[in-house]
């Protein structure tokens, strides 16, 4: 695929998704940042997922999306319109990202060709195992060779990157230190909860290890949104004599600086 790279001062990165998903795009988006350094980068997240990329050097705006709104969207789909990207990359496929893509009008709206609305796309790469030239790929390579598939060199595989703010970091230091966690303690940060029945692993089990990292001198940290309050609350009676260390919730910024 050619590109005139030379013209585009515009690029939009969508990817919808969870908070894991969005750092592992964070390659993609270094390899962007260095090979255009003075074009205008800016990313489509869902809003619950925006904070891990606030404040990063990577790009320059970070554009929300409200998980269930059709008027939002529908809103946010007139305003990329209005923007004229250049460049969009799709590394999500689902097809609210797939829509908003076609919605930018952008010359090039790039997508894979696996992707269920491919055809809205008008450049469509093949695989990343075609484009990699093998089967086992890492989810940052899948995105980095949609990213490479269009020109930008990627072959030394960016590792992932994000930014901390300094009142994230002035927040957590205050929680830690009010839960009398030393500066200098190392921590093991420990979510005892899952989105699903299926992936959720016993309370009792996150007890013991919370015990066995906390005798190798790391403080356990237990963070929950509020609607796992109760996990916490179970854990904690698994962990009597541990009166330090379990953290009742975080923002998702304040959680990047720990």
């Amino acid at each position: 695929m050619i590109i005139d790279w030379r013209s585009v001062n515009r690029v939009l990165v969508v990817k919808l998704r969870s908070i894991g998903d969005t750092v592992l795009a964070t390659p993609s988006l270094i390899a962007l940042r260095r090979f255009l350094p003075t074009a205008q980068i800016d990313v489509l997240l869902e809003d619950w997922v925006a904070p891990v990329l606030e404040r990063s050097p990577l790009v320059d705006r970070v554009i929300t999306i409200p998980r269930q709104s059709n008027t939002a969207r529908a809103r946010l789909a007139r305003e990329l319109h209005r923007t004229k990207y250049d460049v969009v990359y799709n590394l999500h496929g689902g097809t609210t990202a797939t829509f908003l893509t076609r919605a930018t009008g952008a010359p090039y709206r790039v997508g894979f060709r696996h992707y269920q609305y491919a055809r809205l796309h008008n450049h469509v790469a093949p695989s990343p195992q075609e484009i990699w030239q093998r089967q086992d790929l890492h989810s940052v390579e899948q995105q980095l060779a949609l990213i490479g598939w269009t020109g930008v060199p990627v072959t030394d595989r960016p590792g992932t990157q994000l930014a901390v703010s300094e009142p994230a970091a002035r927040s957590i230091a205050e929680k830690l230190a009010a839960r009398k966690i030393r500066e200098d303690q190392p921590i093991a940060l420990v979510h005892p909860a899952a989105a699903l029945e299926t992936k959720q692993w016993a309370t009792e089990s996150f007890a013991r290890l919370a015990e066995a990292v906390a005798e190798r001198g790391l403080a356990p940290v237990a963070i929950v949104s509020p609607g796992e309050r109760s996990m916490l609350e179970a854990l904690r009676k698994q962990l009597p004599q541990l009166h330090h260390g379990i953290c009742v919730q975080l923002a998702v910024r304040e959680q990047l600086a720990l």
